[in-house]
């Protein structure tokens, strides 16, 4: 019995300490394709994953840190940051480390100084929801009106929220909007349809050489199952989806199966309670003859193709050109 008790014992000592270790992957969990959209009182800003490479995923924006790569590995505790425009890497968090750890850090041009960690297992409300499992940061600043000075990294979901410095004091930022592992965000009860689009103002900046350059825009669509029955989709074909513009007489401009072939067998979605049927994509800014959109107002419209039950969701976009020309 007593050598029994010798064994066991480490045993629940070690499997105590690896719950509270706070895997990388957990808190960055980010793939290609995930965006997270925050908001501020007056402002907006877009994080896309555009890039990966093996455990390194490229972020258009993180925070207002800028474009990096962010190192997250399915094993490690520590996150490594790549700042392609400062040519500077180093570690930016270890998330197994205990309140009142620090960790230097040098994030060009105005976090100099420690990051320090200040909380954990913290809940957070935000525009997207609220969130467990939250883990503080605060950062030093070296400059007196820039730099960000505290960010909020929540389980499975990554930077829910941050603040930063500007001349007019503290702005806050959070969490507005995101897909992110397959899921979006926000959720609500019942049946929840949800529809995800760029920004209202798409500017194409660069004259495509060829259609396959053409800029595109990626649309989805999600329908969350918060009831206590299972919900199906039957379809016709492979095709589940389909995203089309129109302009402003309301006639179709574009269409994304237009240059896609389908399997013809049905098929069944089944969505369970707590379940989520995601559907997304991009489309081309061309029209059904193969040419780059006009300047314009046009309405992007992402539905299903069920055959019993339906779901649509449109946004307004407008399209500007600011197109490099050489004589």
């Amino acid at each position: 019995m007593h050598k029994f008790q010798r064994i066991l014992y480490p045993v629940i000592l070690c499997l105590v300490i690896l719950s509270s270790r706070g895997f990388a992957s957990e808190y960055i969990p980010w793939q290609i394709n995930d965006y997270a959209i925050y908001k501020s009182n007056n402002n907006q800003v877009t994080l896309e994953i555009d890039q990966t490479s093996s455990v390194w995923r490229h972020l258009t924006q993180f925070s207002n840190f800028g474009p990096v790569w962010l190192y997250s590995g399915q094993h490690s505790e520590t996150v490594k940051l790549y700042a392609p425009n400062t040519i500077n890497f180093q570690t930016f968090v270890d998330f197994s480390l205990s309140i009142g750890s620090q960790i230097p850090i040098d994030i060009l041009p105005c976090n100099t100084g420690i990051l320090r960690i200040t909380g954990k297992n913290e809940s957070l409300q935000v525009e997207a929801g609220l969130f467990d499992n939250v883990i503080k940061l605060n950062l030093e600043t070296n400059c007196s009106d820039a730099g960000i000075t505290q960010m909020w990294f929540a389980k499975n979901i990554g930077l829910i929220q941050w603040t930063e410095l500007n001349i007019a004091g503290e702005i806050t930022y959070q969490l507005s909007k995101a897909f992110i592992a397959g899921r979006f965000y926000p959720t609500s009860q019942g049946i929840n349809i949800t529809g995800y689009f760029p920004d209202q103002n798409v500017v194409i900046r660069h004259m495509p050489s060829s259609p396959e350059q053409f800029p595109k825009i990626r649309v989805g669509l999600q329908i969350e199952n918060n009831q206590s029955t299972s919900m199906s989709y039957h379809f016709g074909t492979s095709q589940h989806f389909d995203i089309v513009i129109r302009d402003e007489n309301n006639q179709v401009v574009s269409r994304w199966s237009r240059d896609k072939i389908f399997l013809q067998y049905s098929n069944t979605e089944l969505v369970a309670p707590g379940s989520q049927f995601n559907v997304q994509d991009e489309i081309m800014i061309s029209d059904e003859n193969g040419e780059l959109l006009a300047e314009g107002n046009y309405i992007v419209e992402i539905f299903l193709t069920a055959t019993n039950g339906h779901a649509k969701v449109s946004h307004s976009i407008t399209i500007r050109h600011e197109l490099n020309r050489t004589n």
